[in-house]
């Protein structure tokens, strides 16, 4: 047999062998949703509907046991809190994950519960929107603060992972583009100082969702509730990097103007819950920068799962721009 990079279960095969694990009633459906990192399939069931993660064998960014562990006990502990997640579903056995056995190596699968509804199309991305959002994650960092586990969380959100490991993966691909790995270089060093600075002036720790995009890994509901789901980037790191995420798809989603003000409204319904000193404010633009390293190192890390097109020289400019765009936005800290 040729080695297998990454197998894609058939949703046939889940239906049969894995599901009639856990307590669901008569299960009618199991379809694939997406092959991503992960791959994640939509299940139908007498209970209700759900999600189920097959999480990669080897990932470039996130160790894969302990720390689908961690995200398995944050989302116990916020669901506990209140706070509106998808939550992780045992088996009949007790259970959480279900080691499944494949080509690549071991894979573990997990069943979460459905969030309610579905993504919010940037179209409809308005002050309303951005201030449910902005209460939701102000909820989920402010309930997190409490969250503790006998063993230290295997993966953080700092230096190390958004700056230097991307840097690491993306270093072959820019061999025959001396030019732009040097501006790369020099940025991403740049970018570490500002970091330390802001931290030695305020800078406040906390646990991330690690991907809070806006368009994905958040669904509004008939009620017009938002839930979080899709945790598996989550982590100890900076709660100003998770407003970053949000500020960096904005980015390239709607002009500058649009972005401030969603910006603000989400700013001004976070800090009901969340309050944020002023290097948490003055460190968002920052990260919209990191943010994007951290989108490098995750296109380079799996263009074995998801093809040259991720790395080839176009892709690779548009990386170069998105940062050249975006530099004029970085105010040195005060």
């Amino acid at each position: 047999m040729l080695p297998v990079a990454h197998t894609v279960f058939a949703a046939r095969g889940l239906l049969d062998v894995v599901l009639p694990r856990y307590d669901l009633g008569t299960v009618r459906d199991c379809r694939l949703l997406q092959h991503n990192q992960n791959d994640t399939y939509r299940v139908c069931a007498d209970h209700g509907w759900f999600i189920l993660k097959v999480y990669q064998a080897q990932a470039s960014y996130t160790p894969r046991g302990a720390h689908i562990a961690y995200e398995v006990d944050l989302l116990r502990y916020l669901h506990g809190r209140g706070v509106a997640v998808a939550v992780p579903i045992d088996a009949r056995d007790g259970r959480c994950t279900i080691r499944l056995e494949a080509p690549e190596g071991d894979r573990l699968a997990v069943l979460f519960s459905d969030a309610p509804g579905g993504p919010v199309p940037a179209s409809e991305w308005d002050d309303a929107f951005s201030r449910g959002f902005g209460a939701v994650v102000g909820s989920m960092h402010a309930a997190a603060a409490d969250f503790r586990r006998r063993s230290a969380a295997p993966l953080r959100l700092d230096q190390a992972h958004l700056l230097r490991q991307p840097l690491r993966l993306a270093r072959p691909f820019f061999a025959h583009r001396p030019d732009d790995w040097a501006y790369i270089r020099t940025l991403a060093q740049r970018l570490e100082r500002r970091l330390d600075a802001l931290a030695r002036r305020g800078l406040s720790p906390g646990i991330c969702h690690g991907d809070l995009v806006g368009r994905t890994n958040v669904h509004r509901g008939p009620s017009g509730v938002l839930t979080l789901y899709d945790f598996e980037c989550c982590g100890p790191g900076w709660r100003a990097y998770d407003i970053g995420v949000f500020r960096w798809a904005l980015a390239q989603l709607v002009s500058p103007a649009r972005a401030k003000q969603l910006v603000a409204a989400f700013l001004d319904a976070y800090q009901e819950r969340c309050p944020l000193t002023p290097a948490d404010l003055e460190a968002i633009t920052t990260f919209v920068a990191v943010r994007h390293f951290w989108f490098m190192g995750l296109r380079t890390g799996n263009a074995q799962h998801w093809g040259q097109g991720e790395v080839d020289d176009p892709a690779l400019d548009e990386l170069v721009a998105f940062w050249r765009a975006w530099e004029p936005s970085l105010a040195e800290p005060g």
